[in-house]
């Protein structure tokens, strides 16, 4: 009993700020899962998604338009990222035979 209520006091929370009413509150931090939280001043409801969100879109938990904004640019630019790098390492597959210029592809061993 004692050990329960010490790990409750240490277990990770997130404020937030209720749209409807302003007031602030407190709920607990679930890693993967859907929750519905309620305010306790005006009762209103809220889903909260800690779900990662490339992850959830490649399962189909989550829909483009329903991440935030923040999520979708970071997506974009992680994109990009991962195009610039596979068209970096393939361009150093080929190079240029400088003579002929004419693409020459080296011979791996």
């Amino acid at each position: 009993m004692v050990m329960g209520s010490l790990l409750e006091k240490f277990r990770r929370k997130k404020i937030m700020s209720c749209q409807k009413c302003g007031k602030r509150f407190r709920f607990p931090i679930r890693p993967g899962k859907l929750l519905n939280i309620t305010c306790p001043h005006c009762k209103s409801v809220y889903q909260i998604s800690f779900i990662n969100p490339l992850k959830g879109l490649i399962t189909g938990q989550l829909r483009w338009s329903n991440l935030s904004r923040y999520d979708q640019i970071m997506l974009i630019g992680l994109g990009i990222v991962i195009a610039l790098l596979i068209g970096t390492a393939i361009s150093r597959l080929v190079t240029i035979d400088s003579s002929t210029n004419t693409p020459a592809i080296p011979y791996v061993i």
